[in-house]
């Protein structure tokens, strides 16, 4: 029972607990956007920009969750580890580190969508 009530006091000392909340926010609300727009999407959609210009930039529509559901994964994997630091340096940067990465992933979602969507 101590255990419990130890992570609870560290989790209430946990600096910026409100970008955690934001950082999971923008993780469903992507997979929800994902959703609710699978429809108007193309069958196959530009997400590997980094790849040369083509083919190898397409993926099935599908494999655009696999973003949001990182996002997700990394945010709870930075508050698990600024759970059991110490340093509140250290807790600031993976909370905020989640953070960006959840609305960086999040605009990605978004920039896709309104680029290949088919608004009608």
């Amino acid at each position: 029972m101590s255990t419990n009530t130890e992570i609870a006091s560290s989790w209430h000392k946990t600096p910026f607990r409100g970008f955690f909340y934001a950082s999971l926010g923008l993780g469903f609300s992507s997979i929800a956007i994902i959703f609710i727009f699978k429809n108007i999407l193309p069958p196959i959609v530009p997400l590997f920009y980094g790849r040369p210009f083509g083919e190898s930039q397409l993926v099935p529509v599908l494999n655009l969750f696999f973003a949001p559901i990182v996002s997700i994964v990394i945010t709870l994997t930075n508050s698990g580890l600024a759970l059991i630091t110490e340093d509140v340096f250290s807790k600031k940067i993976l909370i905020s580190g989640a953070f960006l990465f959840s609305l960086l992933i999040t605009i990605t979602i978004l920039k896709i969508v309104f680029l290949v969507g088919f608004f009608g």
